[in-house]
């Protein structure tokens, strides 16, 4: 594990995914998503939460949702040591029905749905609430969730 700070943020990243790390923090590879202090936002494939832990001190609120075990329990530790008390977090996989249990790999860049692997419990962004503001990084699920009446409560935060 490698620990990184940020303009006062903590943040534990897993040996070998250090390009997150420079991605969120040094590319701003999120950036453009302009976050007000008034946005509820939806971080859907939070990894390890390194746009959770950025946009927390912006943001209303952060609903970071991660599906993969081993990735949750350091969006936990992040959480936990930046002393957010303004992220809920979610393990469960954003999919397009609540409650079904679907099997994912983890192939180390990422999560996809497979005939093998993790066993993970989804959830929909309906059931999670409205937002404002929604970053989606979710390995190719993103088709799976794009319908339904969420989309209609977000707002364009970019100039």
């Amino acid at each position: 594990m490698s620990l990184f700070n940020y303009g006062g943020l903590r943040i534990e990243i897993p040996k070998g995914y250090e390009f997150v790390y420079y991605a969120t923090f040094i590319a701003g590879e999120w950036d453009f998503l302009n976050v007000k202090n008034t946005d509820v936002v939806l971080d859907a494939g939070a990894f390890v939460g390194d746009y959770t832990v950025k946009v927390a001190r912006k943001a209303k609120e952060v609903v970071a949702v991660e599906p993969l075990p081993w990735a949750f329990k350091i969006l936990k530790e992040n959480v936990e040591i930046n002393q957010l008390k303004n992220v809920v977090l979610v393990n469960k996989a954003l999919y397009s029905v609540d409650g079904v249990k679907l099997n994912i790999s983890d192939e180390g860049t990422g999560s996809k749905l497979s005939d093998e692997g993790i066993e993970v419990e989804t959830t929909t962004i309906e059931s999670l609430g409205k937002f404002s503001l929604v970053k989606m990084d979710i390995e190719g699920a993103e088709g799976k969730v794009v319908k339904g009446d969420w989309l209609n409560h977000v707002t364009s935060s970019t100039p």
